[in-house]
């Protein structure tokens, strides 16, 4: 499941001390410090690389990655599975 995937690969690399438990759909990641913008880049790579999506650099906006939720979304639209 996409939304899983992003959440463990938030709490593995996150510099914050979290459990995916915490870790709502809907916890904005950025505000809450654990997503910073090194991070961001990091995880775009895994994104491409685990769920064979193109993320371009527009995409980079906290519409597409201020959540767990918007995350999914934005990988569930370039993968064609909304």
């Amino acid at each position: 499941m996409i939304e899983e995937a992003i959440r463990d690969y938030i709490v593995r690399n996150s510099r914050a001390a979290l459990d995916s438990a915490s870790l709502t759909p809907d916890t904005d990641v950025i505000a809450e410090g654990l997503v910073d913008s090194l991070m961001l880049l990091q995880m775009t790579d895994f994104i491409e690389d685990h769920f064979g999506v193109e993320i371009l650099p527009d995409d980079l906006t906290f519409e597409n990655f201020g959540s767990i939720a918007k995350i999914t979304a934005l990988i569930e639209d370039r993968s064609g599975k909304v």
